[in-house]
């Protein structure tokens, strides 16, 4: 029987699939390309080839560096993402690092001498002058020095705050950070 043997096939039937899309070797190609790789678009592809070849070497084309152009933008979508989150998440891991360290430094040095838990401003200037509480900071990124001047700011409020006040006043005040909205109209109150 002829369909049980082995060897190319023979593509005399007209309603058969391989007469339909493998009856030559370039239709054979074809077929497994768009199939293969732009079965969505291989309809649009074949009508436009039926009119001219020319015509669908440059859909074809223009199908690929379309695809190509959008995985691409993708993938650099992905990569952005992916590097904003490890930047975030490597920014708060440092931020509850050095919280930590300073939280120790706060028991250890016994400056909260009143018990409260909070810091006031001349324990804060004990603080100031502790080395290790310089380190720490500075692997923040904020200006010890400049933070001399600015004690007034960040205790104006209140006389005392709260550890967890008291680090996010500091973290305000990073040099990686960018200035906001609300950096300026605190600024201009101020002055």
């Amino acid at each position: 029987d002829e369909k049980l043997r082995y060897g190319p096939m023979k593509a005399k039937d007209p309603d058969t699939v391989a007469y339909k899309q493998f009856r030559t070797v370039s239709q054979s190609m074809s077929t497994l390309l768009l199939n293969g790789a732009l079965p969505d678009q291989a309809g649009m592809i074949e009508a436009v080839g039926d009119d001219s070849f020319l015509h669908y070497l440059l859909m074809l084309a223009y199908m690929f560096l379309a695809s190509l152009t959008i995985m691409n933008m993708l993938v650099g979508v992905l990569c952005e993402v992916i590097s904003v989150v490890s930047s975030v998440e490597s920014e708060e891991m440092l931020l509850q690092s050095v919280k930590d360290k300073l939280g120790r430094l706060l028991e250890d040095s016994k400056i909260d001498a009143d018990g409260s838990g909070t810091i006031s401003t001349s324990e804060f200037r004990k603080l100031l002058k502790n080395k290790k509480f310089s380190k720490a900071l500075a692997d923040l990124s904020v200006d010890v020095v400049g933070l001399v001047d600015l004690v007034d700011y960040i205790f104006e409020q209140s006389a005392e705050m709260s550890f967890s006040d008291f680090m996010e006043a500091i973290a305000d005040l990073r040099g990686t950070k960018t200035a906001t909205v609300k950096d300026v109209v605190a600024l201009r109150n101020l002055v």
